[in-house]
């Protein structure tokens, strides 16, 4: 038997689950994500907490590289998330309807 709540998603992502391969919202949380671990790395480089790879990254790399490696990296976290919500869902969705069919 399920619950009000499992219903109410099982009716929730028969409507949504094809509109949701790409939905927006999950693609700016993980994108809000992947900002959040760049600045991380700024504020380490920008402060010197680690003396090597200040020095590494003043003798190597432009911080416009920097910054469009982070922006690169931030995309990339915010379709992973995507993917992992989608799949997340799709298979609650499928053991739903399982335990419902029997």
């Amino acid at each position: 038997m399920l619950s009000e709540k499992e219903k109410k998603f099982i009716e929730y992502w028969e409507e949504k689950r094809e509109e949701n391969k790409l939905n927006p919202f999950f693609f700016l949380s993980g994108f809000a994500g992947g900002l959040a671990i760049g600045l991380l790395v700024i504020t380490t480089i920008g402060i010197g907490w680690y003396k090597r790879a200040n020095m590494e990254v003043n003798a190597m790399l432009n911080p416009v590289v920097l910054i469009i490696a982070i922006i690169a990296i931030s995309v990339f976290i915010a379709f992973f998330y995507n993917s992992f919500k989608y799949e997340q869902n799709e298979q609650l969705y499928i053991e739903l309807k399982n335990k419902e069919n029997k």
